[in-house]
């Protein structure tokens, strides 16, 4: 049966936190706006999580760090501003990220780069910027696909980049 979720901070909230088995939550192309909420953040057993296409606002928090389980990670084609958390470099088991087509600012992590299962790493399409993309990148040895286009980031590609 088709049901919806409210995991945002709307009129009449679901209570997400008690759904401690939960490992894949789709709830994508829908019309949710909003905040994501914090008790998005506790459930530990989540794999996926696509909020993709829809009208998603504010910034990803430093508790995104409490999705131990998480895997898969789209949340492109929203209205998220601010920076990345650092704290994204604490999801180890992280294989796919898309936030791109969003409206994130500041300089990539440092700590993304710990990120060592990322195949896919989709930030495009942002307003990201700074002078390059972090020296941690080097230890993505997993990275399949990157795409990175259509941001603000200056300055010179690396050697390194191809060894």
């Amino acid at each position: 049966l088709p049901f919806t979720l409210d995991i945002f901070h709307l009129a009449r909230p679901f209570q997400l936190s008690k759904l401690h088995k939960l490992e894949e939550l789709h709830v994508q192309r829908n019309e949710l706006d909003g905040t994501l909420s914090p008790s998005l953040f506790t459930l530990d057993s989540l794999v996926q999580f696509y909020a993709d296409h829809n009208f998603i606002g504010g910034t990803l928090p430093q508790e995104m760090s409490g999705l131990k389980s998480i895997q898969q990670i789209y949340l492109f084609e929203n209205a998220l501003s601010g920076e990345l958390p650092s704290t994204v470099g604490e999801l180890s088991g992280l294989e796919r990220f898309r936030v791109d087509s969003n409206m994130l600012t500041g300089a990539i992590p440092y700590e993304m780069g710990n990120c060592l299962r990322l195949k896919h790493l989709s930030l495009e399409k942002n307003n990201f910027h700074g002078t390059g993309l972090p020296e941690s990148f080097d230890k993505l040895i997993n990275l399949e696909k990157f795409y990175f286009h259509s941001n603000n980031i200056r300055g010179e590609v690396s050697e390194d980049i191809c060894k």
